[in-house]
């Protein structure tokens, strides 16, 4: 982990005037970014940039309306803590990330963030992996997901949970009703 003075280097550290939408792009790549924390609302923005920072999760990104590409490659996504819904997002890049090696990330990143994404990745979000979408595109998969929960078929060794998605959805879904 990269701390600039002893902290994280987030998108407040960076000078003024360097975040801003050009042509409703947002290039912030390469700026050793370990946090999103102090990223603006852009209502503008339809492609956003941040290949090749220290990035680990998607906390601050918060909800980017006409956002419709995002890239995050060569960062070191785990998962998807604090992703949020962006309604038109068609395409994300998280090429060269650990979470792109769970066997569910397409299913994962389509859950997290937009259950319409188009490509993951460059590539076109299969008929099967969009079918498993529908069936698991539940309110409370959405909240583990943004808790930092993974979905994976096979079982993992660190894993502090390992259930049935039948079972996890019995357990939780009374709960999510009474949010």
């Amino acid at each position: 982990l990269f701390l600039e003075n002893g902290r994280e280097r987030t998108v407040s550290d960076l000078a003024a005037g360097t975040v801003t939408s050009s042509f409703g792009t947002v290039n912030l790549r390469e700026r050793r970014l370990t946090s999103l924390e102090g990223f603006p609302y852009f209502e503008d923005m339809h492609t956003l940039f941040l290949q090749d920072n220290l990035l680990s999760n998607f906390d601050h990104l918060g909800v980017q309306p006409g956002c419709t590409s995002i890239t995050l490659d060569r960062n070191r996504i785990c998962d998807f803590t604090g992703a949020e819904r962006l309604p038109k997002l068609r395409s994300l890049s998280l090429e060269q990330n650990p979470i792109e090696e769970w066997d569910l990330f397409v299913v994962m990143c389509c859950l997290a963030v937009n259950p319409q994404l188009l490509k993951v990745n460059g590539r076109v979000v299969t008929k099967q992996q969009r079918q498993l979408v529908l069936l698991l595109d539940r309110p409370v998969t959405r909240i583990a997901l943004r808790q930092g929960w993974i979905l994976s078929t096979d079982p993992h060794k660190d894993s502090a949970v390992d259930i049935p998605v039948e079972e996890f959805f019995f357990r939780l879904d009374a709960f999510v009703d009474q949010l």
